[in-house]
């Protein structure tokens, strides 16, 4: 029972920081599609935790993706295409990069922390 809390809890705080990123704070990225990508990435990411009974991989696909959207904020950076057309923005690259990274870190904290209770167990 207690997981489930931890997935309803991580669920709302993801949707409450796309809808922050996506609208509240949309001009400082100017991207319509993307803060939903993630959003359905950390869905997916939820949706398989629930099923592997997952107590910190929720944590972290929730709390991830502000936090990664606040790295790509800081750490953007504009730059021409090859070709010397428009100018890019790296923002969305950094905040795909940060909250996979920090997916890959809940899911090795979570692999840890299972053996662990495995240990405990025996």
């Amino acid at each position: 029972m207690k997981q489930y809390r931890i997935t309803l809890l991580s669920a709302s705080i993801l949707l409450l920081s796309f809808v922050l990123c996506r609208f509240v704070f949309f001009d400082l990225h100017g991207m319509r599609d993307w803060p939903a990508v993630l959003l359905i990435a950390g869905g997916v990411i939820l949706g398989v935790s629930v099923l592997f009974r997952s107590r910190y991989l929720p944590l972290f696909a929730a709390l991830g993706y502000p936090l990664s959207f606040a790295v790509g904020v800081i750490f953007q950076y504009d730059y021409a295409d090859p070709a010397g057309g428009m100018t890019l923005n790296s923002m969305w690259i950094i905040w795909t990069a940060a909250y996979a990274i920090l997916l890959c870190i809940g899911a090795v904290i979570e692999i840890i922390a299972r053996r662990a209770r495995g240990r405990r167990s025996l």
